[in-house]
């Protein structure tokens, strides 16, 4: 609610609920004063507010209030230049955040990713896109987030939590997969030589 009187040097705005106006003509070929802009203003506000008090109680919750927030991202570290296939060298910051809500696919994967967020290269830390994946490649033929969550089911199981345990159907939920999926690319996981890597 309003609580500055308006109705004083320059505003002049005696706007007044009491008088039920919710209009203000203008006569054509004559010049539109500050004043009545003001009222045409204030009038706005006064029907929004009502209209607003109607459906909301004054300090209540309009949205219930939950956060949330999506595990499925991914980042990309970039080289800061590349050069294309005739032989011209470009900076990649010189684009970067034209980058961000652009679809990528792997030249060689054919993965695709939405980029999602840009971050610059700062010291050490290379210039980072922040990616959603869509689509997994026919290189490998694995859903990425799948292969993600059996990494980590696999992890979990070889060195177990003291006071936590993860389930295949937990990490499946997380990463928005399958525990047949889960299942399966443990199966491929197992076959790996990790200690050769």
């Amino acid at each position: 609610m309003q609580k500055t009187n308006l109705n004083v040097s320059p505003y002049y705005d005696d706007f007044s609920e009491d008088s039920l106006y919710h209009r203000v003509l203008f006569r054509p070929a004559f010049s539109v004063q500050a004043r009545e802009l003001t009222q045409m203003q204030s009038i706005l506000q006064n029907q929004i507010e009502r209209m607003g008090s109607h459906f909301f109680k004054e300090g209540a919750v309009v949205i219930p209030g939950q956060t949330g927030f999506d595990v499925t991202y991914s980042f990309v570290k970039v080289q800061a230049t590349f050069v294309d296939t005739d032989s011209v060298t470009h900076t990649v910051e010189n684009y970067r955040t034209d980058l961000v809500g652009k679809r990528l696919t792997g030249a060689t994967s054919e993965v695709v990713a939405k980029v999602v967020n840009t971050q610059a290269a700062e010291n050490s830390n290379d210039l980072t896109l922040f990616i959603k994946y869509e689509k997994s490649g026919t290189a490998a033929g694995k859903d990425p987030m799948g292969l993600a969550a059996s990494a980590l089911y696999l992890a979990c199981t070889l060195f177990p939590l003291e006071d936590h345990s993860v389930t295949q159907k937990d990490l499946a939920e997380a990463a928005g997969v399958t525990e047949v999926t889960i299942r399966n690319r443990i199966k491929g996981l197992k076959q790996v030589d990790l200690y050769s890597i």
